[in-house]
């Protein structure tokens, strides 16, 4: 399975994934809008979920999700080693 595919595979645990994405963009989004000098919260929302919206995947997916043993995403995504590197290149 390569990224793109992994990007097309569905998560069966996608409300419990977007309740932790919620509570880590909820403590960090004001700080993220500071830092970039944003005063629109959408933009400071959107920027925020592009520039770590992988990461934030990547850590429930291989670290927290109690599926995660069973699951091809969380599979491919503890296999494929250097996410960060993969992410700047647009694989991620």
């Amino acid at each position: 399975m390569d990224y793109h595919l992994m990007q097309l595979a569905s998560c069966q645990h996608l409300k419990d994934f977007m309740t932790a994405q919620l509570e880590v963009v909820g403590r960090h989004l004001d700080e993220h809008k500071y830092l970039r000098k944003m005063g629109d919260k959408d933009e400071a929302l959107a920027s925020f979920i592009n520039d770590y919206g992988w990461l934030i995947r990547e850590m429930y997916c291989t670290k927290i999700c109690g599926k995660r043993e069973d699951c091809e995403i969380a599979s491919q995504m503890s296999s494929s080693g250097d996410l960060l590197r993969n992410h700047n290149k647009g694989l991620v």
